[in-house]
């Protein structure tokens, strides 16, 4: 009984309580929002303190993948952030954000500041949508936008029957999804996916397969430097300009 006592009294006792908190590998996560929240548990028991919990909170950060909580006697909270994994760039035209792989904005830069070489070797949209000029860390781009950009990222140029070596991304206010070719120079709007009641992800899918498979009929049948735009929103009626 004494020696239960005893335990009890050292738990929770003013002896072995949260002094001081420690974190590690924060990129994109704001310090001071990890550090506000782990100051609640500063004066805590720090034997009795559910680890689980402050885990679950700081992952409720939209930065936060996981983090590993480790209490470290005699009064310190150690804890390590994992983060979302930069999945793509989504340039707006308010600034340059970095997006997890859901579409969560975990980052943000000025448009014109220089983008690190990871970051660079990343999915790349230019969303030209002014209601997308505000968004911010913790917002999200709509699944199914994050979807239809990876599939066009991810599509090659033979595919369409072009002899481009690279395809850029836009997103036109009134085009939707726009692929640019370069070299030779090109545009061919796609439009939007998904966007009205009904719209399955297959169905989007489904349109884009026919999207190509027009756009590679075209330029079978057209010099494909003698073609400036196309238009094929509508796979079954495609128009294009030279």
């Amino acid at each position: 009984a004494a020696g239960v006592a005893g335990l009890v009294t050292l738990v929770n006792g003013p002896w072995l309580r949260v002094a001081r908190v420690t974190h590690a590998g924060e990129r994109f996560t704001a310090p001071a929002a990890v550090e506000a929240l782990l100051a609640e548990y500063v004066g805590r028991p720090l034997l009795s303190l559910a680890s689980e919990e402050v885990s679950s909170r700081l992952a409720e950060l939209p930065t936060v993948a996981e983090a590993r909580v480790r209490p470290q006697l005699p009064d310190a909270l150690g804890v390590e952030i994992l983060e979302k994994q930069p999945a793509a760039t989504w340039l707006t035209t308010g600034a340059r954000l970095v997006l997890a792989a859901d579409g969560t904005v975990i980052g943000s830069m000025a448009r014109n500041a220089p983008v690190p070489g990871e970051l660079a070797r990343l999915m790349a949209v230019y969303d030209q949508r002014t209601e997308n000029h505000g968004l911010r860390v913790g917002e999200a781009v709509a699944p199914a936008e994050m979807h239809a950009a990876r599939r066009l990222h991810g599509l090659d140029p033979a595919l369409l029957g072009s002899r481009a070596g690279d395809l850029s991304l836009r997103i036109d206010p009134e085009y939707g999804f726009v692929l640019v070719s370069d070299e030779p120079r090109w545009r061919a709007a796609l439009g939007f996916y998904q966007a009205i009641p009904g719209d399955t992800a297959q169905a989007a899918d489904a349109r884009l397969e026919a999207q190509v498979a027009a756009v590679r009929t075209l330029f079978s049948q057209r010099r494909e430097a003698s073609v400036s735009w196309v238009d094929a929103r509508n796979p079954g009626k495609v128009y294009w300009a030279p």
